[in-house]
């Protein structure tokens, strides 16, 4: 996954930006584990693996590729991760929306990787957001913020997956119904390409949306816990302001990022599958009770001291973004954020992308050293 409007010649020398670490590395595992995969990269067993000693415990029943395809489209889109794979070996380094304190194996793992993370949305409070702006698929709805400023601290559940998923009408009326279960204010984003409509089961306790401004709301007081389809960015998010996870992953890297979530850095929760492959009402309010309730998760999540290094330029935009939350000592929140110079002088102009990330490549290796 590419996140850059520039031209891609203008990225050739350094690779490009990923999802996650974990993402790339990925490629390695047919190779290390025969006895689990195929040469065309589709698992022939369901069992646990590790790309290394010192990487989480994965399931191949959760190899993107395979999960939810047939196995001509697993096999077409398994070459096609390879074939990228390949490609990227040209570059001299791939940057990726991470950071050390989140992935420290994929990171030592592949050394070709530079974290230039997190990439967190920027807010100016005086200019409107209009789904134009800064790549937005949607218009953001900004009466949820007035709304969540009338809920009781740490009491909405909110719930968002990406601008892709879609759910069966089955599966949206019982996390619908589930909702009601929980006797919880939430607030759900429904995109308006939504099979289903969500305003019938809304009640006195709900407000629906079809997009939010993410950052915004994750980072309000009156979030208990966040159900999420674990992309990337919702994930950095997420542990950018210590809110609680319930997964919900979807599909490609979500499914890894959720092992993350709940194994490594035990700060949420999974969901189970019933017998007719649903993620029932009843499971839903059960695993928002458990997620609310443990004290650890809710420790682990407020308490994950995360520090992002980044260039001074995206720094201040980070802190922006973050409000009070941003800045050396962190005002409470579970990020850190950490400046180094870019190398260019106050004059130079950031929007030359190559001379940009030359400088920032030549000098951020040796500032790392330091802080070390």
């Amino acid at each position: 996954m590419i996140e850059t409007s520039y031209n891609l010649s203008q990225l050739k020398p350094i690779g490009c930006y990923y999802c996650c670490c974990k993402f790339p590395s990925l490629r390695q595992c047919t190779s290390h584990h025969q006895h689990c995969f195929e040469t065309a990269g589709l698992p022939t067993t369901q069992k646990t693996f590790q790309l290394s000693p010192s990487f989480p415990h994965m399931d191949t029943g959760s190899i993107w590729w395979a999960k939810g395809f047939d196995s001509v489209l697993g096999n077409v889109l398994f070459n096609i991760i390879v074939d990228a794979m390949q490609t990227l070996e040209l570059t001299d380094w791939w940057l990726c929306n991470s950071t050390p304190d989140l992935e420290p194996q994929a990171l030592s793992y592949l050394p070709k990787l530079l974290p230039v993370g997190p990439l967190l949305r920027s807010y100016d409070d005086n200019q409107g957001v209009t789904k134009s702006s800064l790549g937005q698929f949607l218009e953001e709805d900004l009466s949820c913020i007035n709304w969540l400023d009338q809920q009781p601290h740490a009491s909405v559940i909110y719930l968002a997956f990406g601008s892709l998923a879609h759910f069966d009408k089955k599966q949206f009326t019982e996390l619908a119904l589930g909702l009601e279960l929980t006797n919880r204010p939430f607030l759900w984003v429904v995109r308006q390409d939504s099979n289903c409509n969500p305003h019938e089961f809304k009640g006195n306790q709900g407000k629906i949306v079809e997009w939010a401004p993410q950052q915004k709301v994750l980072s309000h007081p009156a979030i208990a816990c966040f159900v999420s389809h674990c992309g990337w960015n919702s994930t950095i998010e997420g542990l950018s302001n210590g809110v609680p996870f319930l997964c919900w992953p979807c599909f490609g890297d979500q499914f890894f990022n959720k092992t993350y979530i709940c194994d490594e850095l035990k700060v949420g929760l999974g969901f189970d599958l019933d017998e007719n492959g649903l993620i029932s009402r009843e499971e839903i309010k059960v695993k928002v009770d458990k997620v609310l309730s443990d004290e650890n998760i809710r420790s682990n999540a407020h308490g994950c001291n995360i520090i992002f290094v980044t260039p001074e330029f995206i720094h201040n935009k980070m802190v922006s973004s973050m409000g009070n939350q941003g800045g050396g000592d962190n005002g409470g929140s579970p990020i850190k954020l950490v400046s180094i110079p870019d190398g260019l002088g106050p004059d130079a102009d950031r929007k030359n992308i190559r001379e940009l990330f030359d400088s920032i490549l030549n000098n951020m290796p040796a500032m790392l050293e330091r802080l070390n």
